[in-house]
């Protein structure tokens, strides 16, 4: 579910197999997933999608992940949004019991480079290509 927006108390994603456009209030998340005896620190679980019932996962930049090779596209904003509701998901607290006496890596975003890419307000739209006729 691709992050459509970041409010203050909640996160707005759209499904990406039926297309709807679902509201998540933060207190809703959490940093980790379990399966079986293995916990990932990195992905934070969605609730299922209210249109079709999917379930999906975000999943936060890896330590030693490299810059992203086209700044700016879709896939690099959404990744810096994914990256700031990680780190704070985290430094709320709002991790996985399993989670809560480990040291979590984080890698939030600065305020110069969320305001380069998004301009002060956290909202993401997939580019539309343009037409001949410009629309």
């Amino acid at each position: 579910m691709p992050i459509q927006e970041i409010h203050e108390a909640a996160l707005e994603h759209v499904c990406i197999v039926c297309g709807y456009t679902q509201t998540t209030p933060f207190d809703m998340l959490v940093v980790g997933v379990e399966r079986g005896d293995e916990v990932n620190d990195r992905v934070m679980a969605l609730q299922p999608c209210a249109g079709c019932g999917a379930g999906e996962t975000l999943a936060a930049s890896p330590e030693n992940e490299p810059e992203h090779p086209a700044p700016g596209s879709f896939g690099h904003r959404h990744r810096l949004l994914v990256d700031l509701l990680h780190a704070r998901l985290v430094r709320e607290g709002r991790v996985l019991p399993a989670l809560l006496q480990q040291d979590i890596y984080t890698h939030e975003p600065g305020s110069a480079t969320l305001e380069t890419w998004f301009s002060g307000r956290l909202r993401l739209e997939r580019n539309r290509p343009q037409t001949e006729e410009g629309g």
